[in-house]
């Protein structure tokens, strides 16, 4: 697969971003996300602090990304979207594409890689910073890359097309998630720990693995693959076992798992041909949207009781609570790509 900019090969939904920590656990679950939440964040009494990231269209071909803190708007002067969000602490990090692969830092910018280049996760433990993305290889392939605070590791060796959508650092283990071609130029949805691949599936013109999550010793990932009657299908595969939810030209984007539920976030194919926001829990679907026009859901993250979705609703970014829409405000067609939860209130 020869290279083309990877932020245009992607529809403007948010992929896979690992929400979690910002402290290394010492024993139990992995997760650390209830130390990330409560890191610098006094929100035990009024409530959790909920970020998400969007993008706002213009009607005119033009986008402007939108970061909304409780409900509350915030410009972002990053010019092209951001595709991640992740907070430690008092410190907001985005990652995108400007000019190049991108980390921005309270909304300073520092430039990871060159204008081929492209970063869609981000994710902080302790003082490290994780960004998944893609660069260009020698070849004119893309390379699934790993920065780790500004440093590149290439996961892929760039002699076919590769990609790393969603990145996870559980304990000492770093996990990325995205597809790989393989000879016969077949995508091939790919698991990267510490630098190895796992391939999920023999691989399809169109299979990939969107997002990951890690509890205690299972590891969950999200995406799509074609099933035994040759549709496309929301697939999650944990520990490596693949599980179809859907099939018919479905998609997901997220994965978080709590106890012992498993999110997904994505979208189905109504009769209409249009796409409904839909969440699935434990393999069951939930429909979000009423499928009028075409609409996602983007990501999930589940604090304490409450279960956060980000995405669309007929046309408008909206958060959804327990099942309940929130339109978030905004200026004309939009969509919410991620949602990230700091604290857990009461």
């Amino acid at each position: 697969m020869k290279l083309r900019p990877f932020f245009l090969t992607i529809a403007a939904s948010a992929l896979v971003f690992a929400p979690v920590a910002c402290k290394k656990k010492t024993g139990g679950a992995d997760t650390a996300l209830a130390e990330s939440t409560a890191q610098g964040n006094d929100t035990a009494a009024s409530g959790p602090d909920v970020y998400v990231l969007g993008i706002e269209y213009d009607g005119e071909g033009g986008s402007s990304p939108v970061l909304w803190k409780n409900g509350e708007s915030q410009a972002l002067a990053n010019g092209n979207p951001p595709v991640s969000i992740f907070v430690s602490g008092n410190d907001v990090y985005l990652a995108g594409w400007a000019g190049g692969a991108t980390l921005w830092k309270n909304g300073e910018a520092q430039l990871l890689g060159d204008g081929q280049s492209d970063a869609r996760s981000v994710f902080v433990l302790d003082k490290d910073v994780y960004v998944a993305g893609v660069e260009p290889s020698a070849s004119g392939n893309q390379m699934a890359t790993l920065w780790k605070n500004g440093k590149a590791q290439h996961l892929s060796s760039g002699e076919t097309g590769a990609f790393a959508y969603a990145v996870f650092v559980s304990g000492k283990d770093v996990y990325v998630a995205g597809q790989e071609d393989d000879a016969e130029g077949k995508s091939v949805p790919t698991l990267w720990k510490n630098g190895q691949a796992q391939r999920l599936s023999q691989g399809s013109n169109y299979d990939y693995a969107k997002s990951v999550y890690v509890l205690g010793k299972d590891v969950y990932v999200a995406g799509r693959m074609q099933d035994a009657k040759g549709n496309w299908a929301v697939t999650l595969w944990t520990n490596g076992k693949a599980q179809h939810l859907s099939s018919g030209l479905d998609d997901s984007s997220s994965v978080f798992a709590s106890s012992s539920d498993v999110y997904i976030a994505g979208y189905e194919h109504n009769a209409q041909d249009k796409w409904v926001a839909t969440l699935w829990k434990n393999g069951k679907a939930q429909r979000l949207s009423d499928g009028k026009q075409n609409d996602s859901a983007n990501c999930v993250y589940v604090s304490g009781d409450d279960v956060y979705v980000a995405g669309s609703n007929n046309g408008a970014a909206t958060l959804w609570k327990n099942g309940k829409a929130q339109p978030l405000p905004e200026n004309g067609n939009s969509t919410a790509t991620h949602v990230f939860v700091v604290g857990r209130g009461k």
